[in-house]
């Protein structure tokens, strides 16, 4: 009796376990044009519809870190904002990218308010004008 128990709670084990991951596709193509883009002024968001209809959210940061792309958690963000002048940009919907630098901003003097609202701005630039840039940007995605 305890083995034909065994034998049907050992049966309906794979009925009931629940799926605990999933894998989300979306056609993230760096070749793609972009049909549309939003970027404003004194926001750190900014977004992009490629020519396939999905809509692409990021956001851009200034910081003491230089070069490449980066987890956030490797940004330098320890300086007052006054002093960051290194733009990185990421998208965070669909999927979550890395941070991809973008640029030096030169006169910072504005504080982090300006930073932010050139830095946005230039995200949006960089991801509609340059395929290299969106295949940086496309390169490490998560959930």
């Amino acid at each position: 009796m305890k083995k034909i128990f065994l034998i049907l709670t050992m049966a309906g084990v794979p009925i009931t376990v629940p799926v605990i991951a999933a894998q989300k596709c979306i056609a993230l193509d760096a070749n793609l044009t972009v049909t549309s883009s939003y970027a404003e002024s004194y926001e750190t968001y900014w977004s992009a519809t490629l020519s396939n209809g999905i809509k692409v959210e990021g956001d851009g940061i200034c910081s003491d870190s230089v070069g490449g792309t980066a987890p956030v958690k490797q940004l330098d963000l320890s300086s007052p904002d006054i002093y960051r002048s290194h733009c990185w940009c990421r998208i965070f919907s669909p999927a979550v990218s890395y941070w991809v630098y973008t640029f030096w901003l030169e006169d910072a003097d504005g504080g982090a308010s300006d930073c932010r609202d050139e830095c946005s701005e230039h995200c949006r630039y960089y991801f509609v004008n340059d395929t290299s840039y969106r295949v940086k940007m496309f390169s490490q995605l998560s959930d």
